[in-house]
């Protein structure tokens, strides 16, 4: 059984620990941590640091525990460039924290993220225009996440533009509700996290008429300036008839559209 001297003690001797570590370190934890994004590879950090420290450690990696495969770079100020990275398709998040090094002993700070700066879309192709609607397709983009999409009726993309965010880093783009027989301008622009790319080079295309269907006939005999028309005429017309012939043609009908005997039947 411990009395209360004996508490106190420990506690005392716990704290003289406690102590004896922090000093030990002699250097606090960086802080005020910033990544700025300067291309598809290369990104600058800074950080506040303690004037205590040999060296710092940046450490980078594809996930929060930056665990093995992870990045290792030295740096003896506070801040460090870093333009040898790999871009990926899709892109994606990736973590860093800065270690301060004093005497060998290492403080670490928060851990933080970032996403690099996405490429460039090229060749935005329209290959497949519908009445209502437009397919496009563009090659692959380094560290594009996502794609925004701007349609819009003119050139400048100041007439009915509209603005849609793709879900997913596909390289290609449908959509429909557009007017038939119309003409659009699009231009994409590839998203990276809180990074956004340049829009692409403006494409042109007219939607199609809307289709319709219907049955064109013909009926190759001598009709309203010949002999005998009256009784071939009732065979055409049970033949188009039968047929539901929308729009039909004859032959030798005298330089009429529609003569009285074949407008009788």
């Amino acid at each position: 059984m411990i009395g209360l001297g004996g508490a106190l003690a420990v506690i005392a001797l716990g704290g003289g620990l406690w102590l004896t570590r922090a000093l030990a370190s002699g250097v606090d934890a960086p802080s005020a941590l910033t990544a700025k994004p300067l291309s598809t590879t290369s990104v600058a950090f800074t950080w506040k640091g303690s004037g205590d420290a040999d060296s710092y450690v940046v450490k980078i990696g594809s996930d929060r525990a930056l665990a093995s495969g992870s990045r290792r770079v030295t740096a003896t100020k506070t801040h460090l460039t870093i333009d040898d990275l790999s871009a990926s398709t899709p892109g994606r998040v990736q973590f860093y924290r800065v270690d301060a090094v004093h005497n060998g002993k290492v403080t670490s700070s928060r851990t933080a993220k970032f996403s690099l700066k996405p490429g460039v879309v090229g060749k935005l192709t329209v290959t497949r225009v519908e009445a209502d609607g437009v397919r496009v397709d563009w090659r692959a983009v380094a560290n594009a996440r996502q794609f925004d999409v701007m349609v819009a009726r003119n050139k400048s993309f100041t007439k009915e533009p509209d603005t849609v965010r793709t879900l997913g880093g596909a390289h290609r783009f449908i959509t429909k509700g557009l007017t038939p027989y119309t003409t659009y301008w699009l231009k994409i622009r590839p998203v990276n996290g809180d990074q956004s790319g340049v829009f692409s080079r403006a494409v042109s295309f007219k939607t199609r008429v809307r289709e319709s269907a219907f049955k064109i006939g013909t009926w190759n005999v001598c009709s309203e300036k010949c002999g005998g028309y009256a009784g071939r005429a009732k065979i055409m017309a049970a033949f188009l008839n039968a047929n539901k012939v929308d729009i039909f043609g004859l032959q030798e009908s005298g330089g009429k559209r529609v003569g009285r005997t074949t407008n009788a039947i």
